[in-house]
């Protein structure tokens, strides 16, 4: 799932330790040589001084001892290749620890970013996938195998990563916390998505990160959060209708009830009594509009009781 890159380090250690390995065969052979190549002299000095006269013994023997001290020579050249194998050994057995030791690590990188909850995927200069984790692969809806393959096989509706992605390119300014929104089996989803420069060691620039989170969830607890607010300025704006229209309409409703009652011994025509009646009537039918507002825009504090879990749970 995650491409990997070969460095120039490990790269010169193998050819550093090809080169002593190369050395130490050449050291072997080189020894070998000499060994095969004194003991042919070893044999001719012997049928020499089996065949010279007694005058010529002394020199036979010289030559003998030079022979010998060849020989210890040789010796010291074997021993010289010996340590240069433990320590080829050595250093054999170092490179394999540490390449296991990377090995490791690259495993423990994977298996985190495969457990991550977010989408997390890299692209070099060109935009090109270098690698992507699990969760990335099923936010995006990808299939199959998608490294070295451009980043616009994500697909139209999440052309955004691509925009994002360029912007960092050209700018090499990190872009964080982009919503968009895609159509997942007829549900909307709302996905979060940011970028940022990849870099080495060295601070060179090898492309970039994306990351990519589901906030759908989130989104509509926001939406909910807004509404809520919604009908915080509803109640407050119920309670200044309350205010400000009913209690003159508190005021027109008693001065119409004490006008109907000082009319009451007099003789009226029936336009007057119909008219106050009107008055009156539309008096009550706004103070019941006022209170039915109130009654929706105010949020009413549940209720509680007594239940069994047990029964709840079931």
């Amino acid at each position: 799932m995650f491409h990997v890159y070969k460095t120039r380090v490990s790269r010169g250690f193998q050819l550093a330790i090809g080169g002593l390995a190369l050395l130490s065969l050449t050291g072997l052979i080189v020894t070998l040589w000499i060994l095969a190549d004194f003991q042919r002299e070893q044999e001719i000095v012997a049928r020499i001084i089996r065949d010279l006269p007694d005058s010529d013994l002394a020199v036979a023997r010289e030559l003998a001892g030079e022979l010998r001290f060849q020989s210890q020579l040789s010796i010291l050249l074997v021993l010289n290749l010996c340590v240069t194998a433990v320590a080829l050994a050595l250093l054999v057995r170092a490179y394999l620890n540490s390449e296991r030791s990377l090995r490791e690590v690259k495993v423990l990188a994977s298996d985190v970013l495969a457990s991550m909850d977010q989408g997390v995927l890299t692209t070099d200069r060109e935009e090109v996938i270098t690698s992507i984790n699990p969760r990335g692969m099923e936010l995006l809806g990808l299939h199959g195998n998608v490294i070295d393959q451009p980043l616009s096989v994500v697909g139209i509706e999440h052309t955004l990563l691509s925009v994002i992605c360029s912007h960092v390119n050209a700018h090499h300014s990190p872009v964080r916390d982009c919503d968009y929104t895609i159509t997942t089996q007829g549900h909307e989803q709302t996905l979060r998505a940011g970028c940022s420069l990849l870099r080495n060691e060295q601070q060179e620039e090898l492309g970039t990160v994306l990351h990519v989170r589901d906030v759908t969830e989130r989104a509509l607890m926001e939406q909910r959060l807004r509404r809520m607010e919604r009908y915080a300025g509803l109640g407050s704006l119920a309670t200044g209708l309350q205010h400000e229209i009913k209690n003159p309409l508190s005021a027109l409703s008693l001065h119409v009830q004490l006008l109907d009652e000082a009319l009451m011994g007099q003789t009226t025509s029936e336009d007057v009594n119909e008219m106050l009646g009107v008055i009156h009537t539309e008096i009550i039918r706004l103070t019941a509009v006022l209170e039915g507002f109130r009654d929706y825009a105010s949020m009413s504090e549940p209720g509680r009781t007594d239940v069994d879990l047990g029964t709840l749970i079931k």
